[in-house]
């Protein structure tokens, strides 16, 4: 019997503290509402959550930066179409950046080099190489 009531103890207080959370609950949402009782909450359930708004892949500046770049590179590709890594054998179709291409370097072109696919290729792939011959910073 003693655990029964502990059991039905325990369930009572349980019960009686759902019915004051829900009691304030109702009142806040009467409050913020201004409708009574059980209204208020079919309408709370019923309003529209709010809409999200996508977060973008690019940030704005950097989508105009991408913009400038893509200008800077097709003008610096035209004004050298020989790859500078082959010493003027290929033709250049990519922009290696020497000092890589975060921020402000990504438009500067004193760390520019035009050069071909398969030369841009090995100097990723051999950093040290690259280094020794000054095709990276």
């Amino acid at each position: 019997m003693d655990k029964s009531r502990k059991t039905q103890t325990k369930a009572t207080r349980q019960a009686k503290f759902l019915r004051i959370i829900q009691k304030h609950f109702n009142a806040r949402l009467r409050r913020l509402t201004g409708l009574k009782g059980k209204l208020a909450i079919l309408e709370w359930k019923d309003e529209k959550a709010m809409k999200r708004t996508p977060l973008r892949k690019v940030s704005k500046k950097r989508a105009a930066q991408n913009r400038e770049y893509s200008r800077v590179r097709a003008k610096f590709l035209e004004d050298n179409p020989f790859c500078e890594a082959h010493d003027g054998y290929g033709l250049s179709t990519q922009i290696h950046h020497m000092n890589h291409r975060e921020g402000i370097r990504l438009l500067d072109r004193k760390y520019f080099l035009a050069v071909c696919d398969e030369c841009h290729r090995k100097i990723h792939n051999n950093p040290l190489w690259a280094r020794e011959h000054g095709l990276l910073i």
